[in-house]
């Protein structure tokens, strides 16, 4: 993924909201290609926002590692917005976004 397509990868994202409110997103191993990654996920629901980044070397297999976060007190619709950037030299570049919004 990314080469001809820099919006697409290939994965899943899973996101669900508990009864107390609180919203978990678990990334599975996405497959993006060889290369060092930048990988962001935020979590905004009102005025609680929670951001989640960290970098990762992808050798052979092509795949980002398994990440999750959460955020607590989740009060009307929550988005998750994933960001990944791949390193060009000294600069990162965006190579795909996702998008969810769960609703209240």
């Amino acid at each position: 993924a990314g080469k001809k397509n820099p919006d697409s990868m290939v994965g899943a994202i899973m996101a669900a909201r508990s009864p107390t409110g609180t919203v978990s997103i678990d990334l599975r191993p996405l497959a993006v290609g060889r290369g060092t990654y930048q990988v962001q996920i935020t979590l905004k629901s009102g005025r609680h926002k929670r951001t989640v980044k960290k970098t990762y070397t992808v050798g052979r297999d092509g795949t980002l590692r398994r990440m999750a976060a959460s955020l607590a007190d989740a009060t009307d619709k929550t988005t998750i917005t994933l960001t990944v950037r791949k390193q060009h030299g000294t600069s990162w570049r965006k190579h795909a976004t996702a998008r969810i919004v769960l609703p209240k």
